[in-house]
């Protein structure tokens, strides 16, 4: 059960009873916002977080992901052959690392956690820096704004939330008109054909007129010649490279060549850091090894227990059977795509999953982690206004340039631990507002 340390719970409750004397004129907002924007219900609730702990935890995140940066050098040797069986990245990743000689660690990421108790638990690490800023930013502020919050929440939460993402839109723009230094900046994309991530990257680009001179080029349309090889910032994850890397492939081979001062964007070899076969690595015998004992008790106090799902990897013995105390991942996968929970799915079902992953090799299995909140207020245009208590929760820390950023929280009412991109479509999830 989450601990009133980390969570507020009373402010939460009173918050609750407040809400629902809330005026005709703010449910009218809701309507509106409902209405005019892609989601079908609001989470009118912030998630007020304990500030002294959560900033306590930012240090502890970023300590970790230094732990991790060094692993190339200090585990593997740079020794390209072991890190391709324990990164598993591909034959063109594995291009890329042999032009830029070493590993670049990514300046802006985001890692996914869960509250439990007293302790948090991160679940992946993400440099997917395209929704860095826009998930943390004024989005929030504008669609609250819109519905009202700032009376209803209580002046000083909104304004902490707007200074939140002030703080952080400043710090994201700031590195950006860096990078671009005195051209413009190119922003590297797949191209987007699901109306809400179309919808997210314009709300995302638009935030920066005004701030910065950009174009966008998107890999494997029409552009002008050369546009790629201008100050650019890859807004693409691993992911989308591994899914597209025949028409990635040559435009970034093409950098290498002609910029090889692009180390002062995010790195294309960074992409290795997207995976989660770096949560399996922490708990990795060869690699627990080499760290010493701080940084084990740092490993075990905040990523949970991750085996590689391979044949002759160390995996525990009851998995097959306790299905309900694990949970197996896709390593490249994001949005709660490709994710089994034991506890909802049949035996049949994990039975299955598990003789693929062993076959195929790109798959983790990890320790479940409950990720409910408390009891919230949720809006929408059918039933009103509903308390319920969230099943799934993640909340994100955001760094840039290695700075803690603020923090912001994705929700989902459905599907006990999986926090899935049909989820986050369609519901405008919390904020966590540090008090």
């Amino acid at each position: 059960m989450l601990s009133t340390d980390l969570i507020a719970s009373e402010m939460h409750r009173n918050f609750n009873e407040s809400i629902s004397k809330s005026s005709e004129d703010f449910f009218a907002n809701c309507e509106t916002v409902l209405a005019s924007t892609k989601f079908e219900k609001i989470c009118l609730s912030p998630v007020y977080l304990n500030r002294a702990k959560i900033f306590n935890f930012s240090n502890s995140i970023l300590r970790l992901k230094r732990i991790i940066d060094s692993f190339p050098e200090s585990v593997f040797n740079n020794d390209l052959r072991l890190m391709k069986k324990y990164y598993g990245f591909s034959d063109a990743t594995e291009q890329i690392l042999k032009l830029e000689g070493s590993i670049v660690p990514c300046p802006i990421f985001r890692p996914d956690c869960v509250l439990v108790g007293e302790s948090l638990k991160i679940l992946e690490f993400n440099i997917d820096s395209g929704c860095t800023n826009y998930s943390a930013g004024h989005f929030f502020g504008d669609i609250l704004g819109m519905v009202g919050a700032e009376e209803t929440w209580g002046g000083e939460a909104f304004e902490n939330l707007l200074l939140s993402s002030f703080r952080m839109n400043e710090m994201f723009t700031s590195y950006l008109q860096k990078l671009a230094g005195d051209k413009p900046l190119v922003f590297w994309d797949v191209p987007r054909t699901v109306p809400f991530q179309v919808k997210g990257r314009e709300a995302y680009l638009a935030m920066f007129k005004g701030e910065l001179s950009f174009s966008l080029f998107e890999v494997g349309t029409p552009a002008t010649p050369g546009i790629y090889l201008q100050n650019f910032f890859r807004y693409f994850s691993c992911n989308h490279f591994e899914k597209n890397s025949d028409q990635f492939l040559p435009y970034i081979l093409e950098v290498l060549k002609n910029k090889p001062e692009h180390r002062n964007s995010l790195g294309f070899s960074s992409m290795i850091y997207d995976s989660k076969f770096n949560l399996a690595l922490l708990h990795d015998p060869m690699v627990r090894k080499k760290l010493c004992s701080s940084d084990l008790q740092l490993v075990d106090s905040l990523v949970p227990k991750t085996w590689y799902l391979r044949s002759g990897s160390s995996m525990p013995e009851d998995f097959l059977l306790n299905r309900n105390r694990y949970v197996m991942k896709r390593a490249s996968s994001f949005q709660g795509r490709d994710v089994l929970v034991g506890a909802g799915c049949t035996q049949e079902e994990w039975s299955s999953l598990y003789h693929e992953a062993i076959k195929n090799e790109n798959y983790i299995l990890q320790e479940y982690i409950d990720s409910s909140l408390p009891e919230m207020p949720f809006y929408d245009q059918e039933k009103g206004l509903f308390f319920v208590r969230p099943q799934s929760s993640c909340l994100l820390f955001h760094y840039v340039e290695e700075e803690f950023a603020g923090t912001s929280v994705r929700l989902g009412i459905h599907n006990a631990g999986v926090l899935s991109v049909i989820d986050h479509q369609k519901i405008f999830a919390s904020v966590g507002v540090l008090v």
